[in-house]
């Protein structure tokens, strides 16, 4: 037999068929399964909370990579757009591009590095772009970021700096970081409409250079005399 007793105003029926207890243990709030439940979604909480923020590595029209070309067999001494992968005088193609960030200017850390930095049908001088979630900076927090630009065959940006390889960086700016979509680097106010330009620094002579030069002049000046 079924007990009658019913809890209104919730009218359950059992498999018997029997009006049965709202208290039934499968309706009971505290019953185990809803508590663990309950502890996750609380747990999870702050997880959502602080969400990684996130940028898109790029950028545009105001924000070109320019390569100062004096040691290139075209346009020499002039600036211009480095030529993009699949064009004539390709540069591009040969670049790494890294994006440095941090909560703070003197923080940062690398968070992305593309290579080649760019990308067939992309007008010259411009970054293929690319989604990136940061480490250490939240959704809606300010970052400070700083893109570096090096030629790949140095092995590393600061290696680029002692050689005659292409290196440049746009300097440090800020901005807010996006969530779900994603804020471009290109649009924060803080990067102001600056190039960036790739420079192929002239290496200091060496000391036996020098010195093989002071022999040819001494030399000189001796058969002379």
């Amino acid at each position: 037999m079924c007990n009658r007793s019913w809890h209104f105003p919730v009218r359950l029926i059992s498999r018997r068929g029997c009006p049965v207890s709202a208290r039934w243990p499968g309706f009971n709030r505290n019953h185990p399964r809803k508590t663990i439940f309950l502890t996750l979604a609380i747990a999870a909480f702050p997880l959502v909370a602080s969400a990684q923020g996130k940028v898109t590595f790029g950028n545009d029209a105001n924000h070109m990579v320019m390569i100062w070309s004096r040691y290139a067999p075209y346009y020499p001494g002039v600036l211009i757009a480095a030529p993009q992968v699949g064009t004539p005088n390709d540069v591009m193609s040969s670049l790494t591009a890294q994006l440095c960030a941090g909560p703070s200017p003197d923080s940062l850390t690398l968070q992305y590095t593309m290579a080649p930095a760019g990308f067939t049908g992309l007008a010259d001088g411009r970054l293929k772009n690319a989604s990136v979630t940061l480490t250490g900076i939240a959704e809606a927090q300010t970052g400070y970021f700083q893109i570096l630009i090096w030629e790949t065959s140095a092995g590393s940006y600061a290696a680029a700096q002692t050689g005659r390889w292409w290196s440049g960086s746009t300097p440090v700016f800020s901005g807010s970081a996006g969530g779900f979509a994603p804020t471009p680097l290109a649009s924060m106010a803080s990067w102001s409409p600056d190039l960036i330009i790739l420079y192929q620094p002239i290496p200091e002579p060496s000391a036996l250079a020098l010195a093989g030069l002071s022999v040819a002049l001494w030399l000189i000046l001796h058969r002379r005399k």
